[in-house]
């Protein structure tokens, strides 16, 4: 029950994302200011970030989720993750992913996403930045928006929005508590 929750959470902070995505694109794109290449700021930047760093908070919530329905009934060492409280990917990873001998493919999966520079490992690098360090779009000095295009049938074109994410989230966290 709690991951069909966390999965309908998760795709309305999609729809939040896109939401906000359609209005940066449509405030741009009717006001006349588009430039392709243009980097910009204005009060649908901060919403598209926070609406990107409530997605980010609330798919790791599903991710741990998923640690926990793995550990109880999908680990292929059931003594293993039966000897160990589950509640977080990182925990999973810890006791029970780095611990596991012979693995199936699901597990494999899971080992390889959760290794440094997998998606969840990553995707838990940009949640913890801005849990603990900084709102994202602070993260690096200030985030702004950029105007691009997207082709379309090799010659068309489409105006679109870039929010970039910062690329590495760890090392600012890192250097965040350097400073504090």
């Amino acid at each position: 029950r709690r991951m069909s929750h966390q999965l309908r959470v998760a795709a309305w902070r999609l729809r939040q994302v896109s939401d906000a995505y359609r209005d940066q694109l449509r405030s741009r794109t009717e006001g006349g200011s588009f430039r392709v290449g243009q980097r910009f700021e204005d009060a649908f930047t901060w919403l598209g970030y926070l609406a990107l760093q409530t997605f980010l908070v609330d798919a790791c919530v599903l991710r741990d989720y998923l640690a926990e329905f793995y550990a109880m009934y999908a680990c292929p060492d059931r003594t293993l993750a039966g000897a160990n409280v589950i509640t977080s990917m990182s925990g999973l990873k810890k006791r029970v992913l780095d611990k596991l001998s012979s693995v199936d493919p699901v597990t494999a999966e899971l080992q390889k996403a959760t290794a440094a520079g997998g998606w969840l490992h990553v995707l838990g690098a940009y949640r913890d930045l801005v849990v603990h360090c900084v709102p994202l779009a602070r993260a690096d000095a200030s985030l702004m928006a950029l105007s691009t295009e997207m082709q379309i049938k090799g010659t068309e074109s489409l105006p679109a929005i870039s929010l970039p994410l910062p690329n590495d989230p760890l090392a600012i966290s890192k250097a965040r508590a350097h400073s504090a």
